[in-house]
């Protein structure tokens, strides 16, 4: 007699055909939007807030957001400069350092960004002229230090928050953060911007399972 039951590799088959078209319309996709802030104005002693920039909410029919990813990068450009002018000679340790905050439009922070380089310099006594050089100064100029940062945001408020037909606010503000320590002279220059990304990653919504081809399967067994 033949038998008409599917052997143990013919099931194996059926069920991965099954599981193909069931997973077949969730497709995974991304858009992404990049812009810049900055540069920004030399830093004083108070808190930067760079001009507010938007990007538009994800508003794709039929499609239903699954994470949000913020990229940013920040960089602190500019000099840092001192003077000994003490009678004696001096050690000077510096940090040149700018932090960054991308946040939500409740100001809330999506991430902080701190990028930052050290120096040591040693300063002989003041040689007599108060110009950051010489034997008794130093300037370091052309300095742009960086340090970037992911953020993926996948909470129920900060999905809502990014879906719609508008726009979204990403306030970003800087502060300087230098300090040197062994000088009595000193000058820093500190201009921060922020290259940034936005990326809506996203998929079909209530891609529905094939219970049709599922019931098949388990109906040659029956």
């Amino acid at each position: 007699m033949i038998s008409l039951k599917p052997t143990a590799s013919r099931f194996a088959v059926a069920v991965c055909l099954s599981l193909t078209i069931a997973g077949a319309g969730a497709r995974a996709a991304s858009i992404t939007h990049s812009s810049v802030y900055g540069p920004s104005p030399y830093l004083g002693m108070s808190q930067y807030t760079f001009p507010v920039q938007s990007v538009p909410q994800f508003d794709l029919p039929g499609q239903c957001l699954t994470s949000v990813c913020v990229q940013a990068t920040a960089h602190g450009a500019g000099f840092l400069s001192y003077e000994n002018t003490q009678t004696f000679p001096a050690s000077v340790t510096s940090i040149y350092q700018v932090q960054v905050t991308v946040r939500r439009p409740d100001l809330s922070p999506v991430m902080v960004l701190q990028p930052s380089q050290s120096f040591s310099d040693a300063l002989t006594s003041f040689d007599g002229v108060a110009d950051y050089a010489g034997t008794s100064g130093v300037t370091h100029s052309g300095l742009d230090v960086s340090a970037g940062n992911t953020v993926c945001l996948a909470s129920a408020l900060d999905l809502a928050l990014f879906t719609g037909a508008g726009t979204v606010n990403l306030p970003c503000t800087a502060f300087d953060m230098s300090f040197q320590n062994g000088a009595n002279s000193w000058s820093i220059g500190m201009q921060a911007y922020v290259s940034y990304s936005v990326t809506y990653n996203y998929m079909e919504c209530g891609v529905p399972t094939e219970q049709t081809a599922w019931g098949n399967v388990k109906s040659m067994y029956r």
